[in-house]
């Protein structure tokens, strides 16, 4: 009887340490039976080189991937540092990667570190109507047909291309109307690296194919399922998307892109030999600021050609950090008249700007002549005295006749800092798209005879 009894116990205590679960925590550190407790680094990236963070990795320490040992999720570096029992069987299973990446079952590592690179590519045989895809998504592959009966094939132009700009558009809107002429212009001249298709959710073949002739675009345009729209949550028109050369979704822009420089920055950026993927969420973030490429005529040049009689003036540029991107006036001739002119034509959010240092006496103003061919209420001329806006000038002047101001007039003798300062906006360009100034004098308040 004792004999059952202890034998019992032996059983009873056998099924207990089966039963019950250890308090370490996997990752703890504690070494067990594996070995010493070692970190275990693990990276995630794409092909292209973008960081997967959020991703969970799970490490085992044998190959049979039964026994767990650690887990944890990238970081926004897409990086996870564990650290384990050393085994030299150790694996790595990933979940929740995005759709799209091809995942092995598992992963070694090497001097244990796991730098991990998943490749991706469009999801085939899915349905874009029923997807619901963003930035950062893996792209699905589609199919259509032009209104000439050409069909248009995502993966296909992939192949030749580095980068597909999808546009979703209908005729009658202002702003992809606007927005056509630039891109075509642009896309000319990258047609070898970049394939564009227009699509159109809202009209049927006769109506994009008379648009297209209409607009003499030349890049594949096409109707499809209204229900894409709701697929890439378009909310206005137009919208475009841009996909990577690895399949990915790394732009939407909603709204028009009015000018040129906007869609040179994109394509130089997707298509360029160096590309670095990343996820862009703005356009503005790839269009960089233009350095001028012209210097400022001499001062002295400046004043034989606009000061008028015996002015004490001193001209100069804009100075220090600010003036890297700060582009010149410049001496020139117009209308048979020597003046000096901005010299930021057609570059896209830039500004030009120049320094006078006038003395005046009190009841003294300062005056000149001005003509303007600028996009009238976009491109304006600025004219700052010591750091108060006191005018602002712009319009074009189809008759090229000079206009007079007297922008300040002095309360109290001393040397005004004045500014000329024209701001190019980062829309469509006009006329010259610059502003001439000339006849720079200092008169009495009483001789003013403009308002």
């Amino acid at each position: 009887m004792r004999k059952m009894k202890l034998w019992s116990m032996l059983v009873l205590a056998v099924l207990l340490s089966l039963c019950s679960c250890s308090a370490q925590n996997p990752g703890s550190g504690t070494s067990g039976e594996s070995g010493q407790p070692t970190e275990y680094a693990v990276t995630l990236a794409t092909q292209g080189g973008m960081a997967l963070s959020g991703i969970d990795v799970y490490i085992y320490s044998d190959e049979a991937l039964r026994e767990l040992e650690g887990f944890g999720r990238t970081d926004e570096a897409g990086g996870v540092t564990l650290t384990l029992p050393e085994s030299d069987a150790s694996r790595v299973v990933l979940s929740g990667v995005p759709k799209g990446y091809d995942v092995a079952e598992e992963y070694a590592f090497a001097d244990k570190r796991a730098d991990i690179v998943l490749s991706s590519g469009l999801i085939q045989g899915e349905s874009l109507s029923n997807a619901s895809l963003g930035l950062g998504d893996v792209m699905y592959d589609f199919s259509v047909t032009t209104p000439g009966g050409e069909t248009v094939t995502l993966s296909e132009m992939l192949q030749e291309k580095e980068m597909v700009l999808l546009n979703f558009w209908y005729t009658t809107c202002t702003y992809c109307v606007q927005e056509f002429p630039f891109m075509e212009q642009v896309y000319q001249e990258y047609q070898d690296k970049v394939g564009i298709i227009a699509l159109n959710p809202l009209e049927q073949d006769g109506a994009v194919a008379s648009f297209q002739s209409q607009y003499g675009l030349s890049f594949p345009m096409a109707a499809c399922p209204s229900t894409w729209s709701a697929t890439f949550g378009v909310s206005g028109y137009p919208t475009t998307v841009v996909v990577d050369r690895y399949g990915v979704i790394c732009l939407v822009e909603a709204g028009g892109i009015l000018s040129r420089r906007p869609f040179t920055a994109m394509f130089d950026h997707f298509t360029g030999d160096d590309y670095q993927q990343r996820l862009v969420t703005s356009l503005s973030e790839l269009v960089t600021n233009v350095k001028p490429n012209v210097t400022m005529s001499d001062p002295e040049d400046i004043a034989r050609a606009i000061n008028v009689g015996d002015i004490q003036v001193s001209y100069r540029p804009e100075e220090g950090k600010d003036g890297e991107y700060s582009w010149p006036f410049v001496v020139t001739e117009k209308n048979g008249a020597s003046c000096i002119m901005t010299t930021n034509q057609e570059v896209e959010g830039s500004y030009a700007i120049l320094y006078c240092d006038v003395a005046l006496r009190a009841g003294e103003a300062i005056g000149f002549d001005y003509l303007t061919s600028t996009e009238r209420g976009a491109d304006i001329m600025h004219v700052i005295v010591n750091d108060e806006p006191v005018l602002s000038i712009s319009g074009y002047n189809m008759e090229e006749r000079w206009e007079r101001c007297y922008p300040w007039v002095a309360k109290e003798d001393g040397v005004y800092e004045v500014a000329l300062c024209y701001i190019k906006d980062s829309d469509s360009n006009h006329a010259e798209d610059t502003v001439y100034i000339d006849n720079l004098r200092v008169v009495s308040a009483d001789e003013i005879d403009v308002a």
